[in-house]
């Protein structure tokens, strides 16, 4: 390098060239980007009278310097992303908002070291090859280890930072964890005909030939390209894994049908159509899923969507390859489930006189009968159709509270026993199940009866979030009960009630799951400490704890405990909350597993759900709204490991989608 500052046909006193070093980090050499910053930074940086090169008018020479000092550089100023390069500096500390803190330190520093051998990002090694602004402003520790070689194994290969060029990566939603590209497409304009393995894959072979036609208006024709779906079993593959090869002919390989299903939606995704031409990228891709559990949740107590707009939403779900549909079919202003053993559930309990408007806090009310429910017959549809996308409908029947519907209905189950109307009003409610009567206990277990009848999931919710426990503590029949059972207060009677219904449905083998709730910990300002906090009490082993509120602490305390936990933390996975309030980048930012949780524990967290609560949702149309796109990134979020997670390239994929939805263009991100 000259003292001009030219390197090749690098010249550093041209402001737009300063970039040009850092992209060796889009290549299979990374450490290039240090080898050049260290000739840049020896040759135009320095202590003498010259130390400073030229055409600093506007500071960037100093500004290039300043990043390059720090570790990292912000190569596409349009994106939110730093790309690492070669730290100049021992330590640093940069006062953030909130007084949060940026913590940089670099080991091993020295003349000859000029090579990054690790990165850690709060105490856990980091392996991408660029940190995003929203990780860094929210203050942490960042720290590098250097060393004279280069380390082949510092960066992941497939981390790379943003590029415009995803489309020609064949960058799709969620992303793949391995792909190989090879030079040529495969074109299927002519048709195709599907291969089948194993007979056992019909259904699979079904949705193939639908999604082709449906999609690409191609038609099967026996002189077509070949399709093979093929079962093959590994002691290396997990059964959700699968294998993609395109060459001249397609290859969707995988020990299970679930996995082949997953191939078909990369398959899709991966389609390209350019004048009236339909082709594939001839590659290979091993890819499965880093989380067991990728739910969407859908509340239809508080309106009822109906039949179709369900299997829209699982349609989409199959697209995104989430695996749980979470059915929150009872709540306090509507019961929207058939139980032939109580008719007066719906035709009662699921019809209210009004609905408030603007959510819990607003004070008008739209006068129209609101009124739906499933009756067994449609519930079975649904699941069938369900299972075809591989999709477990998990039902969620509240108790004991959440319960005026019920009451409503029967209010001889309620603990005053007073008759009261479907609620028109959002918010927590005050009517709570007499637990104590052994007649509630056995409507309990009937409606379980038939709901155990209808789901063959292994898992019941039973919800047990947001129990006020006013009508418990004025309740002498409650008070009597709690002496009986020998309870400190209403948290551990609630524990006690949740076990006794959990020991049920371990005698009919199928799985408890509740709101975290349950645990017996004070999260509501509505409960005294008093109350709220179970002092002896224990919940039942092998329950599911689905997380929404509290204290993240209050995570890995409850997987110390044992129990698995699925993370839906409200502040990060609520649909129903506003854009401005969780825009797409902040759904995408979600980690189920909190920051800082002992190693040793993560693999309780089974993966993620997102909930869309239905207060604020009155018609189809705003569920769409506010569903999409935010559901492409929680999709993301439970398939792909932590490394491969990477915004700016998410967001032109999810362009592709736009063809096969159009509610992905609708709305703010």
């Amino acid at each position: 390098m000259t003292k001009e500052g030219i390197l090749g046909g690098y010249i550093h006193g041209n402001e737009p060239s300063h970039h040009i070093p850092y992209l060796y980090m889009w290549t299979s050499q990374p450490w290039k980007t240090s080898e050049n910053i260290y000739k840049i930074i020896d040759k135009m940086y320095n202590t003498r009278i010259d130390g400073l090169c030229g055409n600093d008018d506007c500071g960037q020479m100093s500004a290039w310097y300043i990043f390059t000092a720090l570790g990292f550089y912000p190569v596409c100023p349009g994106s939110d992303e730093y790309i690492f390069g070669l730290p100049q500096i021992q330590q640093a500390e940069i006062s953030l908002k909130a007084g949060k803190k940026l913590k940089i330190q670099v080991c091993n520093q020295s003349e000859e070291n000029k090579y990054i051998q690790a990165i850690y990002w709060n105490g856990e090694r980091y392996t991408k090859r660029f940190i995003s602004h929203h990780t860094l402003i929210e203050g942490g520790n960042l720290i590098y280890e250097m060393g004279n070689k280069p380390a082949e194994t510092c960066f992941d290969k497939y981390s790379l930072p943003y590029s415009l060029s995803s489309e020609d990566n064949h960058r799709i939603i969620p992303a793949v964890q391995e792909q190989q590209v090879y030079a040529s497409n495969l074109n299927l304009s002519s048709g195709y005909h599907i291969v089948l393995q194993d007979n056992r894959l019909e259904n699979e072979r079904l949705w193939l030939k639908k999604y082709l036609q449906n999609d690409f208006q191609l038609i099967e024709n026996s002189q077509g390209k070949t399709i093979r779906l093929i079962l093959q079993s590994s002691s290396e593959q997990k059964e959700d894994e699968y294998q993609i090869d395109i060459q001249d002919e397609v290859k969707i390989i995988s020990p299970s049908a679930r996995g082949i299903f997953y191939g078909i939606q990369t398959l899709r995704q991966l389609m390209i159509t350019t004048a009236g031409q339909c082709s594939l990228p001839q590659l290979a891709i091993k890819d499965r899923p880093y989380y067991p559990w990728r739910a969407y949740m859908l509340d239809e107590s508080r309106v009822f969507q109906g039949k179709e707009a369900v299997k829209s939403i699982l349609d989409e779900m199959a697209r995104l390859k989430m695996n749980i549909f979470h059915w929150h079919l009872t709540d306090d202003q509507g019961w929207r489930i058939e139980i032939k053993k109580y008719p007066k559930l719906c035709q009662i309990g699921a019809r209210r006189d009004s609905t408030q408007l603007n959510g819990w806090k607003g004070n008008s009310f739209d006068g129209k009968v609101h009124e739906g429910y499933y009756t067994q017959k449609e519930i079975k549809e649904i699941i069938e159709y369900a299972q075809s996308l591989h999709i477990q409908i998990i039902p969620e029947i509240e108790m004991p509270g959440h319960s005026s519907a019920v009451i409503a209905a029967y209010p001889e189950f309620g603990t005053t026993k007073k008759q009261i109307k479907v609620p028109c009003s959002f918010g927590v409610q005050y009517e709570v199940l007499d637990v104590s009567s052994q007649k509630v206990i056995q409507f309990l277990h009937d409606v379980l009866d038939e709901v155990i009848a209808l789901f063959p999931s292994p898992i019941i919710h039973i919800g047990g979030d947001e129990v006020k426990y006013d009508q418990w503590n004025a309740s002498v029949a409650i008070s009597n009960y709690i002496k009986k059972l020998g309870v400190a207060n209403p948290a551990e009677l609630q524990i006690e009630f949740t076990n006794a219904i959990s020991e049920w449905l371990k005698g009919r083998n199928k799985h408890m799951m509740g709101w975290n709730d349950i645990m017996g910990n004070k999260i509501h300002e509505y409960n005294s400490a008093e109350d709220a906090i179970a002092l002896k009490s224990k919940l039942a082993e092998g329950t599911i704890v689905q997380f929404w509120k509290g204290d993240l602490d209050l995570i890995e305390e409850t997987a110390q405990k044992g129990y698995d936990i699925v993370n839906s933390y409200h502040y990060g996975t609520y649909l129903d909350y506003d854009k401005s309030r969780i825009p797409l980048a902040k759904s995408y930012a979600f980690n189920p597993i909190p920051a800082g949780m002992d190693k040793s524990l993560q693999y309780k967290i089974l993966g993620l759900g997102c909930q869309m609560w239905g207060e604020q949702i009155l018609t189809v149309e705003s569920m769409n709204r506010m569903t999409f796109p935010r559901i492409a990134a929680y999709a993301e979020i439970g398939w792909v490991s932590p490394a491969r997670k990477n915004y700016m390239e998410f967001l032109p994929a999810l362009m592709r989608l736009v063809k096969f939805n159009k509610h992905y263009e609708t709305g703010e991100r």
